[in-house]
């Protein structure tokens, strides 16, 4: 038996492969998968794509002109980092930096020099590394309950739209990491461009029903007034069990029936749908099929067609935004020559060995690598992993231990070089999701941009990076941050929504990111303790009421 050669066999027979082929068989076949890009929107993933750059260009810059970090050479590893995570993980898997060494490295006074940053980001990957190759990762994965994980997510979500609002509101200094009062209302980096920025994106791609649903619901509403007829009933000749099959959806009345899918979820549908489906299956099982291949049944105007639609239906708005930012850097650079001290220099900034001593590793690892590491535990890889397998379940390659393995690697081989220590963070995921991003292809384009700009630009890329209107960032930002934080509304219950606020409260006033996951999870555990507690005196209640 060979592996499957289509995606919708392997989602059926996933299980069976797992016990039969090796699991370096499983991996190859995986990423072959995540290489097959037939289904994508090319523009949308490039879209997508832009959704990291209101974070990582800001911060870029201000490691750059405070601590001098290499532009060039950032971005030529961070260019390999994406197209790698876009190949294994086969999802939009941000690269960003390490915030809590960003904030640490930049400190007004006493900031960090260029091999101390290096020593940190090189501690904490090692760190990350252990946990990953000896399988830690996934068994802590396992233990964090997801009210927790979503309280940090969405504490991250509002802190992004903070920052965003400030990038909007208030000039910025990268050089002091400063406000410099209030932020011009006209202009090429005005208040009113980031309003008109922020209304084209709501108004093309904001949330709320979209023209899909809509189509669908005209449709039904259209059928219930022109009738319908037997050739509704029409359908294509069978493939072979081993293609999906699809069926012209019916068009009759949207009477709503409920039906209980795999693992007890809900569903909704046409009730003429769930006839015809039954029909079909009926019909199949007759011609000698087998209940595998009903499998892939999907009917025309399904959610295979719907999702299509969508992509069809989609603009790039992130992507616009981008470009629009990129032509007035051009612009405001021309007008401003010699405001930034760069000049244009065509080739690769070559990558020199750092020289770590023992007082700068002392020093980055006390100062910042500590509460980084568990900052990159919780944000980094469980958040991430969570974040991704939610949104992307095919995904079988995305696990704590994988991601874990991965950014240790990564900044070990790059932060001997001098490239700024990276990790993956939900916020990236969250903000590559919200512009478009459904599959590797946005971060492999994202690494190619930026291998071409290392290539050709090296350095002196920072000429025009300090130009890009900050306005349009906080934009992008905004979003991001908005879309992270409108993923925790999964949190229904009262205990997980109270366990989700406690956490995201304790991290965003005046505590640190740790210190929130640990009191998020200690009231997790007192609730849990507490309904246990209740149904035991509960249960012993009705136990002596029967007694006597």
């Amino acid at each position: 038996m060979g592996l499957p050669s289509d995606s919708s066999s392997w989602d059926s027979e996933d299980d069976d492969l797992e016990e039969e082929f090796s699991e370096w068989e499983l991996f190859v076949y995986r990423i072959r998968e995540n290489l097959n890009f037939k289904h994508v929107n090319f523009w949308e993933e490039v879209s997508g794509s832009m959704g990291d750059m209101g974070t990582f260009i800001p911060l870029l810059l201000t490691l750059a002109f405070v601590n001098g970090v290499d532009v060039g050479t950032t971005l030529l590893f961070t260019g390999l980092y994406n197209v790698v995570t876009g190949i294994i993980f086969g999802v939009p898997m941000p690269v960003q930096p390490m915030k809590y060494i960003f904030s640490v490295a930049i400190t007004a006074g006493d900031p960090l020099t260029v091999p101390q940053i290096m020593a940190a980001g090189l501690s904490t990957a090692f760190v990350l590394m252990f946990f990953g190759m000896t399988g830690l990762m996934n068994i802590a994965t396992s233990l964090v309950p997801t009210p927790v994980i979503r309280g940090f997510q969405l504490s991250q979500g509002i802190s992004f739209g903070i920052t965003a609002i400030k990038y909007i509101l208030k000039k910025q200094d990268f050089t002091t990491g400063k406000d410099l009062g209030d932020r011009d209302f006209f202009g090429t980096d005005g208040v009113l461009l980031a309003l008109i920025a922020f209304t084209f994106v709501v108004l093309v791609s904001g949330p709320g029903d979209d023209l899909v649903q809509q189509a669908s619901e005209f449709e039904e509403s259209d059928a219930q007034s022109d009738g319908y007829s037997s050739n509704d009933y029409k359908y294509s000749k069978l493939p072979t069990s081993s293609e999906p099959i699809s069926f012209p959806k019916p068009r009759l009345p949207p009477a709503k029936v409920i039906g209980i899918g795999e693992e007890g979820s809900v569903h909704r549908g046409t009730l003429a749908e769930g006839l015809l489906r039954g029909a079909l299956e009926e019909s199949l099982l007759l011609n000698g099929y087998k209940e595998d291949d009903l499998k892939n049944v999907d009917l025309e105007g399904g959610e295979l067609e719907k999702e299509t639609l969508r992509r069809k239906l989609v603009i790039p708005s992130a992507l616009i935004v981008f470009l629009l930012g990129v032509v007035l850097a051009f612009i405001r650079d021309w007008v401003s020559v010699g405001k930034v001290n760069v000049k244009f220099i065509f080739g690769p900034s070559l990558p020199q060995l750092v020289k770590i001593t023992w007082d700068d590793w002392k020093i980055g690892f006390l100062r910042a690598a500590v509460p980084q590491i568990p900052l990159s535990l919780i944000s980094s890889v469980v958040g991430v992993t969570k974040l991704s397998n939610n949104l992307f379940p095919e995904k079988k390659n995305v696990t704590a231990m994988a991601v874990s393995t991965a950014v240790g690697i990564f900044n070990s081989i790059g932060c001997c070089l001098g490239t700024l220590p990276v990790e993956c963070g939900a916020g990236g995921l969250a903000a590559q999701f919200r512009f478009g991003a459904r599959s590797g292809l946005a971060v492999i384009f994202l690494g190619a941009v930026k291998l071409v700009l290392a290539l050709f630009l090296g350095s002196s890329i920072l000429r025009m990076l300090a130009e890009f209107p900050i306005c349009l960032l906080g934009v992008i930002l905004l979003l991001a941050g908005m879309e992270l934080a409108i993923f925790c509304r999964d949190q229904n219950t009262r205990m997980d929504s109270f366990v989700m606020v406690v956490c995201a409260t304790v991290t965003l006033f005046g505590f640190s990111a740790p210190t929130g996951f640990a009191c998020g999870f200690a009231t997790y555990l007192l609730l849990k303790f507490r309904q246990k507690l209740r149904k035991y005196v509960l249960t012993k209640y009705l136990f002596d009421q029967v007694q006597r």
